[in-house]
């Protein structure tokens, strides 16, 4: 009886948050969307939100989060342990950002081959990427300094993705930074916001939209 009491509560642990969840989808738009910062981008103009919990795992790695988002919802998001030891938390931002960097060139390209005509305009200008993290964004437009020498050499990507005007890492508020979500323990209401942001919840668009009017 013991086991099977065991067994059930197992069961109704992992399948009353399926059971809850059921009415979720994404909602992708027909036109421009606008980001947590009240920025308008167009329906086929990708953005990517990145973010790092700094040596918050096993080993003392850190924890990379990113959302890619297209036509107002995500279509790509990854949370998940770097595998490598970083020693600050700008250089755990641009270990995020050199593999947000990359799926943000597979979206590219892949949008490229489908939609060549339709997507040549949005082509033509760099993805935004938006980091909360004033080192990483410093890193990704001037390459390495004195106190990031030490860095991978692969992070230097970053940089030349940008010097090609293949991505444009922007500044982001942190309370804006979608990504949060991706990495850390959140408060209830900023935990449902963002969770609804990537779903492309109607609600937080209209909200988005008044509060920057």
């Amino acid at each position: 009886d013991g086991i099977r009491d065991h067994c059930v509560t197992g069961v109704q642990t992992c399948a009353l948050p399926i059971y809850d969840s059921r009415t979720t989808k994404l909602t992708f738009r027909a036109g421009p969307w606008i980001g947590p910062d009240g920025a308008k981008h167009e329906i086929l103009e990708p953005a990517a939100y990145v973010d790092a919990s700094f040596a918050q795992e096993t080993g003392r790695r850190s924890q990379t989060g990113f959302a890619v988002i297209l036509a107002g919802a995500a279509v790509y998001c990854k949370s998940g342990k770097q595998t490598q030891v970083t020693d600050s938390t700008g250089y755990a931002e641009t270990v995020a950002l050199h593999e947000a960097s990359n799926w943000v060139l597979v979206l590219r390209n892949t949008l490229d081959r489908l939609l060549p005509s339709v997507t040549l305009k949005h082509q033509s200008s760099p993805t935004l990427i938006y980091e909360d993290n004033s080192a990483a964004v410093t890193f990704a437009k001037n390459g390495p300094g004195d106190r990031s020498l030490h860095w991978d050499v692969k992070l230097q990507y970053v940089h030349e993705l940008q010097d090609h005007k293949l991505v444009l890492v922007v500044p982001l508020d942190t309370n804006l930074q979608i990504a949060d979500i991706l990495t850390k323990p959140l408060a209830v209401e900023q935990h449902i916001f963002l969770s609804q942001f990537l779903l492309g919840n109607e609600i937080v668009f209209v909200e988005i939209g008044r509060a920057h009017v």
